[in-house]
């Protein structure tokens, strides 16, 4: 032991340059993102959970929207693409998955000032249709329940999922 308690290592490690600690951050950010993308916010607490100090956090944060390597416009809307193609969902799912990611009020709403409620019945109805015909076997109230059940764990609006529930009891009437 060296004087003060520290052996060699410690001492080397304590002596590390504010340089260096920024190249590991950016190291570990691009293995972070390696493996999932991120957002800004995601991956300032990814960092600060490693125990890097908030200015090194801020730098290379800064560092990679620079490089437009970190960008939550475009994980946003990576994210509404999924919830618009690959698991239908509505406005509601959309904001509220945006929001607990850290995308900004304004990015949100510039991404989905456009949607209208006709786009959004219409991608309701296509979540449904596959879920209804699935059920048929039910009796029709157990149906309607469970299809309209369904569209609002999924973030559609209370009204789209009773109209996409009537709509689709019309069909299967006719």
């Amino acid at each position: 032991m060296e004087e003060g308690g520290f052996d060699q290592k410690t001492a080397l490690f304590l002596s590390v340059d504010e340089d260096s600690k920024e190249k590991q951050a950016w190291i570990t950010a691009l293995r972070l993102l390696a493996a999932t993308p991120k957002t800004r916010k995601e991956m300032a607490q990814k960092l600060a959970d490693r125990g890097y100090a908030p200015n090194v956090v801020q730098q290379t944060l800064q560092q990679l929207e620079k490089q437009n390597i970190l960008d939550d416009r475009v994980y946003a809307a990576n994210l509404l693409q999924r919830f618009r193609f690959m698991q239908p969902s509505g406005c509601g799912k959309m904001r509220f998955e945006m929001k607990r990611h850290g995308i900004s009020s304004e990015i949100q709403e510039e991404l989905m000032g456009d949607w209208t409620k006709e786009e959004e019945f219409n991608r309701a109805k296509e979540a449904a249709q596959g879920r209804w015909e699935r059920l048929s076997q039910l009796s029709p109230e157990k149906r309607t329940k469970k299809v309209y059940d369904f569209l609002a764990r999924r973030g559609f609006d209370f009204q789209i999922c009773r109209e996409v529930t009537a709509a689709l009891g019309r069909i299967d009437e006719d």
